[in-house]
């Protein structure tokens, strides 16, 4: 899963200071300066999930809970997730983690 320390910790664990962002397991991500997209899978075999993530935001404020879910996009089917990084200009392609 990503999840969002808003301490800023190179190495984020689940602690009370942070924010699990896209559930289950990612199967794929990229990221640049703007933006995180990513695929999770989730353990029951669902279908894939797709997540886009908007990084331009200072967290460390109060309320970065729930501002961090306003900053992200989804869950997405895969028709939703390609058309909405089109809408966005979003020029990133996902990049499959070796173990999928």
């Amino acid at each position: 899963d990503i999840v969002y320390d808003r301490n800023g910790d190179k190495e984020c664990f689940s602690s009370s200071e942070s924010v699990q962002v896209v559930p289950f397991e990612v199967v794929a991500y990229n990221f640049n300066d703007r933006w995180i997209i990513a695929k999770s899978d989730s353990k029951a075999g669902d279908n894939p999930q797709y997540w886009i993530i908007d990084k331009q935001y200072n967290f460390s404020r109060l309320g970065y809970r729930e501002e961090l879910q306003r900053q992200t996009t989804g869950p997405l089917d895969s028709i939703s997730f390609y058309k909405t990084i089109k809408t966005y200009g979003i020029d990133l392609q996902l990049k499959y983690l070796s173990n999928k």
